[in-house]
């Protein structure tokens, strides 16, 4: 299978700019392949192989491409001139530019067939080189099984994990291949019950003495900056330079960036209906929650105990947590405020308002925090 190379983007208001590493491997005119698809952009030096889809076109003629040996162990520099010139929002967002369309696919597949030293022609009904999704499964005894995770895909999986003894160290839910939906929610309610510490929470009412607690109130989390960081690229785009170059990746790091490039697309199926996706939203304002309260709780720098914050604050990891067309926003608010009451360091009903204040800043901010 091919490899997807590392890459860094910027753009001129007349150009966009492609930096590829390609490592330690022959390039030549015999292997390098770049060429323009209006908005696509198709680069394969094998194992290498990058499609990437902008949000506008590009023109039919113009694009330059070079090759730096001694950058980077090699560095391809595609060069490419935007059809109508403007700046281009969102291409710091790379997942989006990765996102695979139709006909990009099958011209995804033909390179890899000819790389294969296949026959590099792809019939309509030939298989998608694209990401796909769990399947209900064809074996009898899943049919009646509890199903769980996202989306309700999978089944099972935690099997031979009960056997070991590490499914009780993942999640608190006991049995969760035995355990129904319709019987988790009343029996986590039913454990939370039983955990509460009332005398804990009494000693958390007043923490203004609490050094951890007054500095995870007062830390300037990232998204309290992204906000100026977007109206700083805002204005930096009005430039009438060509030749000013915009850092449109100014806000990830180099982890980041590979992660990102690494996601397999799509993410979502392209037949959920509303209530799924009601229940994927609900879910993730949950763990938006839990993940707001360790980087507050830890100042932005996760420690050895964050997975457990995270995974027992969040009842959609801990519990597998299903929400239905019945359950709104508040029960969300409500069920992350109750365990953060009886499990984590800080049992503070004021903190807890607080980090659902940052996860409303975070919405705000949009994707890119």
């Amino acid at each position: 299978m091919p490899i997807t190379p590392h890459f860094h983007l910027s753009q001129t208001i007349s150009h966009v700019t492609i930096e590829i590493k390609v490592p330690h491997i022959r390039v030549s005119a015999e292997t390098i392949e770049v060429f323009v698809d209006g908005r696509t952009v198709h680069f394969s030096n094998p194992p290498y192989l990058l499609l990437l889809d902008f949000p506008d076109l590009f023109e039919a003629e113009g694009e330059t491409a070079k090759y730096d040996p001694t950058c980077e162990g090699g560095m391809v520099t595609i060069e490419l001139k935007k059809h109508q010139p403007e700046y281009w929002k969102d291409l710091d967002l790379i997942g989006q530019l990765m996102k695979p369309r139709k006909n990009a696919s099958i011209l995804r597949a033909q390179i890899i067939s000819k790389e294969s030293g296949l026959d590099s022609t792809v019939e309509d009904n030939q298989p998608d080189f694209s990401h796909t999704f769990p399947t209900e499964s064809s074996n009898i005894f899943h049919i009646n099984k509890p199903h769980y995770g996202f989306l309700n895909l999978f089944v099972g999986v935690f099997s031979d994990l009960v056997r070991e003894g590490l499914a009780a160290e993942m999640i608190q839910l006991p049995c969760p291949d035995e355990t129904r939906q319709s019987e988790r929610r009343g029996m986590r309610l039913e454990a939370e019950e039983e955990t509460f510490d009332p005398d804990r929470y009494l000693g958390d009412l007043d923490l203004d003495d609490d050094y951890v607690f007054q500095t995870a109130m007062g830390m300037e989390s990232h998204w309290k900056l992204s906000t100026v960081n977007a109206l700083t690229l805002e204005m930096e785009s009005l430039s009438t330079d060509e030749k000013s170059t915009l850092n449109i990746q100014e806000y990830l790091s180099e982890q980041e960036k590979v992660d990102l490039a690494s996601i397999s697309y799509p993410i979502l199926p392209h037949d959920i209906d509303r209530g799924q996706r009601k229940s994927l939203l609900l879910g993730l304002l949950d763990i938006l929650f839990a993940y707001t309260y360790d980087h507050l709780l830890t100042e932005g720098e996760p420690t050895i105990e964050s997975s457990w914050t995270i995974c027992t604050l969040s009842c959609t990891l801990s519990w597998l947590e299903e929400f239905d067309a019945f359950d709104e926003i508040g029960d969300v608010i409500r069920f992350s405020i109750r365990r953060s009451l009886i499990y984590p360091y800080i049992r503070n009903s004021d903190f807890a308002l607080y980090c659902w204040d940052q996860v409303t800043a975070i919405l705000q901010n949009g994707r890119r925090c």
